[in-house]
């Protein structure tokens, strides 16, 4: 969910940082951003909490967590 902020002199678009828009997630399985209060689903991996988009992306995550690290 990056979006454009200003155009740079030279006409090129600079974007915001990710870090810099707090609450929002990237789902592992389909690259989806939405904010962390959106997510259908979550789970642990290595530690890690994970933010899904669907019940279906997350399922299929647990199919075989390694293969999204």
């Amino acid at each position: 969910m990056t979006k454009p902020t200003d155009s740079l002199d030279d006409g090129r678009t600079t974007f915001r940082l990710r870090i810099l828009q707090p609450g929002i997630v990237t789902d592992p399985v389909c690259s989806a951003e939405f904010a962390l209060e959106d997510a259908a689903a979550t789970g642990k991996h290595k530690g890690q909490t994970l933010h899904f988009c669907s019940e279906a992306c997350r399922n299929r995550f647990l199919e075989d967590p390694d293969s999204y690290s």
